[in-house]
């Protein structure tokens, strides 16, 4: 009977432990409706989605920072930020694309030069301001402004960023960047209709000089440009051509080491579409696309381009830009810009229209080809 009793005694002791340690628990759980949020749930902090942010060591730690996506510029959340690359005064954000759209394959410059399947030359009535493009292929060819031609009377850079439909001959704007010059070289090439012709120098003009071209429109800004240009590097010639700065052996020593850099950082970057590119701590320009495969082609000639700038920027200071940063630039000028239509075209080919923004502090050209925007170049104002 007495050791009955103790069995009792003891199970009950054990029940009621039970009962205390259930309610307990049940105390602390949360009810199975209720969504933790990242403050109640310490592993909600500890693993953000991937599509929402960036690596951890890409994260900025600014307390007012925006989402690591780019979401002023992209509702879907499809871009990214890669991890930036930088060398000397020089550092690049590369831009990544989630998901690829490419739609129309475009032709450049230097690929339609090379295959013979587009020619410039000067107009019959030869001006400084306008040269003679045919684009013979069966696609369209996309010109980046600021791109380099020379030959004709004298090296022009293509004014603003075109697209030429596919069999068609048109005008097209340029500056000057060889004002001693006005008479064809020795043994250069004629057209059919014995205008003279350009070839491609494989080169962009950097970003002072696309400014200049793009957003102020002005001859004697290009002229300025080049001269600074070429003084900063000591490749002053006598017919003051832009030219002489990206033949020189000295210039292509230095760049040379920029774009090992540079390419180097870029080896596992999939889907890029753009960088944002900084010079001696602040935001120098931007240049993003649609495709990554258009964007492909011109990567290392835009790479070429940052370079020339940085190499031309004065005194060298390594200073850096949080992608936080970078971001307020480009949203700046994407939501405070004015807007102005440059060129609205409607034909057999479909409809193309080049839109300029500008803020207080940056300037913008947007192509877009019938409803999706091919390319957008950004600038710092100046």
């Amino acid at each position: 009977m007495r050791k009955s009793i103790i069995i009792c005694l003891v199970a009950a002791g054990l029940i009621c432990g039970c009962a205390a340690v259930y309610l307990l628990t049940a105390k602390k759980a949360p009810s199975p409706e209720k969504n933790l949020s990242a403050e109640e749930d310490p592993s909600a902090k500890q693993a953000p989605s991937e599509k929402d942010t960036l690596s951890e060591k890409d994260a900025t730690s600014a307390k007012d920072a925006p989402s690591a996506k780019i979401e002023p510029l992209d509702e879907k959340g499809n871009l990214s930020f890669a991890p930036p690359v930088t060398y000397k005064n020089l550092t690049i954000f590369p831009i990544l694309a989630r998901e690829v759209e490419e739609g129309i394959e475009y032709l450049t410059l230097d690929e339609g030069m090379e295959e013979k399947l587009v020619e410039i030359s000067e107009k019959q009535n030869a001006q400084v301001s306008e040269l003679s493009i045919h684009n013979k292929s069966d696609k369209p060819l996309y010109l980046l402004g600021g791109e380099i031609v020379v030959g004709g009377k004298q090296d022009r850079i293509v004014a603003q960023s075109t697209i030429v439909p596919p069999k068609t001959k048109m005008g097209l704007s340029s500056f000057c960047v060889e004002r001693g010059r006005w008479s064809g070289r020795r043994g250069q090439v004629a057209a059919n209709d014995h205008t003279m012709l350009f070839a491609a120098s494989m080169k962009l003009a950097k970003s002072t000089q696309r400014y200049a071209a793009q957003i102020k429109k002005d001859q004697g800004a290009n002229w300025a440009v080049v001269d600074q240009t070429n003084k900063s590097l000591k490749t002053v010639t006598p017919t003051s051509t832009l030219k002489a700065a990206y033949d020189s052996k000295e210039v292509k020593k230095k760049t040379k080491a920029y774009m090992d850099a540079l390419k180097s950082g870029l080896e596992k970057s999939k889907n890029l579409v753009g960088f944002i590119v900084v010079i001696n701590g602040e935001v120098e320009s931007c240049d993003m696309f649609r495709s990554p495969k258009l964007f492909s082609k011109l990567r290392d000639k835009l790479l070429n381009s940052y370079v020339m700038e940085a190499l031309t920027s004065g005194k060298c200071i390594e200073k850096k830009v949080t992608e936080a940063e970078a971001l307020r630039w480009l949203t700046d000028v994407r939501e405070k810009s004015d807007k102005k239509v440059l060129s609205d075209i409607s034909d057999r080919h479909g409809k193309r229209k080049i839109i300029e923004l500008e803020s207080s502090k940056a300037a913008a050209i947007r192509t877009i080809d019938g409803d999706k925007e091919v390319h957008s170049s950004y600038f710092q104002k100046r």
